[in-house]
């Protein structure tokens, strides 16, 4: 379903997928190609001549929901397949323009790119184009490995696990305050840390106040 939705085919003269580019109502662009894996002759990634960096996925995008910001086609669709709204930029990680921002300034926005240092600089760069607290920062967990992305992510992991991950998100200012001498991946990771640590205490908190209700509901009777 995705596939054909996503207008996605195969090149055979240059032995690449290839992924249609629409912009956000949907009229097509151009063509972006992604050598064959067991290739190492071309480029990885390459678009029709003339194109432009565009911002891939927002013609998809549901009014209602947060939006994830993940790096690459592939990472989008395969939220867009399981029902997460998803947009990437075909620029790669470190092109984003102001105006997708500011295309988004409504929505609850995560921002989630490849397990890596150029992955969180990336989102780093694209974070500093919303406004101050609110697009939020996600690192994949180190178990997806080095250079692991979203689809690696779901291939061990649910949506539920999903939702989960997203709070460990952190906004950017966040990791401006964290002055320990660590690298950025380091910086953010502790953060997460400490942000799933208070989700938890806030679950155990909201548990323990039901007990108390039902506890008291019980005495009356």
């Amino acid at each position: 379903m995705i596939i054909k939705q996503a207008g996605l085919g195969w090149d055979s003269k240059n032995r690449a997928i290839t992924i249609s580019i629409y912009d956000k109502d949907g009229t097509y662009l151009f063509s972006k190609y992604r050598r064959e894996p067991s290739s190492s002759k071309k480029p990885k990634y390459w678009q029709d001549k003339g194109a432009v960096a565009t911002l891939y996925g927002h013609n998809w995008l549901n009014e209602i929901g947060p939006v994830i910001i993940c790096e690459g086609e592939f990472d989008c669709l395969k939220l867009i397949s399981l029902g997460i709204n998803a947009v990437t930029s075909t620029g790669g990680c470190g092109t984003f323009r102001q105006e997708w921002a500011e295309a988004l300034h409504d929505r609850q926005v995560y921002i989630i790119f490849d397990n890596d240092e150029p992955g969180f600089l990336g989102a780093q760069k694209v974070v500093l184009k919303f406004g101050q607290n609110t697009a939020q920062i996600v690192l994949l967990p180190q178990a997806v490995g080095n250079h692991g992305d979203i689809t690696d992510y779901f291939m061990d992991n649910s949506v539920d696990n999903f939702i989960d991950l997203l709070k460990s998100a952190v906004y950017f200012s966040d990791y401006a305050k964290y002055d320990e001498p660590k690298s950025p991946t380091q910086a953010i990771t502790s953060i997460s840390k400490i942000r799933l640590q208070q989700a938890a205490l806030i679950q155990i908190e909201r548990e323990v106040s039901q007990q108390r209700r039902k506890r008291v509901e019980f005495s009356a009777i």
